[in-house]
C-alpha cells in the first residue's frame, strides 16, 4: 500500500509539474535586434555575379520593429566594371502565434540602382520560428519600382546559433537582382 502511494505521489508530481518543465525547455522567440552580414552568388542577373548584404533590425516597444538592408552586387558579367546597389528600410509589427511560430509584416521602402536608378515601396510578410539551437524562417513580399513595373520577392533560409547571440546560416532568395544564394551571419542583441 505505502508502495503504491509512493508510486502514485511520483506519477502526480511528474504530471503537475511537467508543464513547467517544458516552458522551462521551450525555444526562444526570434529576435528582433540584430546586425547582418550576407555575402551573396547571384546568377540571375547579368551572367554571373557576387555580392554582400549588410542588414540590421530595431525592436521598438509593444512588437513593432524597424529594418533595412545595405545590398552591393559586383557585376562580373556583361558590364564587368559595374556596382549595382540597392538598399531597403521596412517598418512592422511581429505576431507571436502558437508554438513559438512569429509571424511579422511590414511596409518597405527603397532604392535600387542597377544601371538605371529608381525608387520601390512595398509589402512583406515572414514567418519564424526557433527549434533549440536552430531558426528557419520565410517571407514573400511585393514591391512597385516607380520606372520599373512591380515584382514579387521571397526568401527562405534557417541559421544555427553557434552561442546565444551568434548564428550562422543559408538563405535562397529572390531580390531586386534576381535569385540568389547567401551564406549569412548574424548577431543578437
Amino acid at each position: 500500500m505505502q508502495k503504491s502511494v509512493w508510486i502514485l505521489s511520483t506519477l502526480m508530481s511528474g504530471v503537475l509539474l511537467s508543464p513547467l518543465a517544458s516552458a522551462q525547455n521551450a525555444d526562444p522567440l526570434p529576435n528582433y535586434t540584430y546586425a547582418g552580414l550576407a555575402i551573396e552568388d547571384n546568377d540571375d542577373f547579368r551572367d554571373a555575379d557576387t555580392g554582400f548584404k549588410i542588414d540590421g533590425s530595431y525592436e521598438l516597444q509593444q512588437q513593432y520593429f524597424v529594418s533595412g538592408y545595405y545590398r552591393n552586387l559586383d557585376s562580373d558579367g556583361i558590364d564587368s566594371n559595374s556596382d549595382y546597389d540597392s538598399f531597403n528600410v521596412t517598418g512592422g509589427r511581429y505576431f507571436v502565434l502558437q508554438n513559438g511560430f512569429v509571424v511579422d509584416a511590414g511596409v518597405r521602402l527603397g532604392h535600387v540602382d542597377y544601371g538605371d536608378s529608381t525608387n520601390f515601396w512595398g509589402a512583406e510578410a515572414n514567418v519564424r520560428k526557433r527549434l533549440g539551437m536552430f531558426e528557419v524562417y520565410g517571407g514573400a513580399s511585393w514591391v512597385d519600382y516607380t520606372s520599373a513595373g512591380s515584382d514579387t520577392q521571397y526568401k527562405l533560409g534557417g541559421r544555427a546559433f553557434v552561442t546565444p547571440a551568434l548564428a550562422f546560416g543559408v538563405e535562397a532568395n529572390d531580390s531586386e537582382f534576381g535569385d540568389a544564394l547567401a551564406l549569412t551571419a548574424q548577431y543578437n542583441w
